[in-house]
């Protein structure tokens, strides 16, 4: 949901869009939703879209978090979230989500984290894990190597020492 810069995972960037309109919630049929810009009533709003499979949201604050996850967590049919900060700056809070949606299939994290999330072993169906410049001091393959269902780990200046991999996992079976 970004584009890339040429100079790689050297220049943190993020993809422009569309803002949504007010009344988005309405539509509780909506399929995708992918907001551009994250305002804090934006985040009281969707909680009602319980019903929501894919969900997409960039330039976060750290002061959206309670807001942000306590949509998320309402969002059970959730398959593919990503989340994205305003800047490279800005820490990605997201420790108010207790557990991650249960059928997440797809998650991508970008921005800084201080630490792994405590929900990540919940990620029981996760597929597909992305971490953008998360910056962490702490290995994150502790937490995610018991996840069942992994194929595809890519991790982007993931942690402070500038180091990029793209694992693809043989599928299980």
């Amino acid at each position: 949901m970004f584009r890339y810069s040429p100079h790689g995972t050297e220049v943190f960037e993020y993809y422009f869009g569309i803002r949504t309109p007010p009344n988005i919630y309405k539509l509780k049929n909506l399929q995708v939703l992918s907001c551009v810009e994250a305002e804090s009533d934006l985040m009281r709003r969707i909680r009602s879209m319980t019903q929501l499979p894919r969900f997409s949201i960039t330039k976060v604050r750290e002061a959206d978090e309670k807001d942000l996850c306590t949509a998320i967590q309402s969002m059970n049919l959730l398959r593919w979230l990503n989340v994205m900060v305003k800047d490279e700056a800005e820490t990605l809070r997201m420790d108010v989500l207790t557990a991650a949606p249960p059928h997440l299939k797809s998650l991508l994290l970008a921005g800084k984290l201080e630490k792994v999330p405590h929900w990540f072993q919940s990620l029981r169906s996760l597929v597909y894990l992305r971490l953008y410049w998360s910056r962490l001091t702490q290995d994150v393959f502790p937490f995610i190597q018991a996840l069942p269902c992994l194929g595809i780990l890519v991790l982007d200046n993931a942690y402070s020492e500038k180091k990029s991999y793209c694992l693809m996992l043989g599928s299980k079976s």
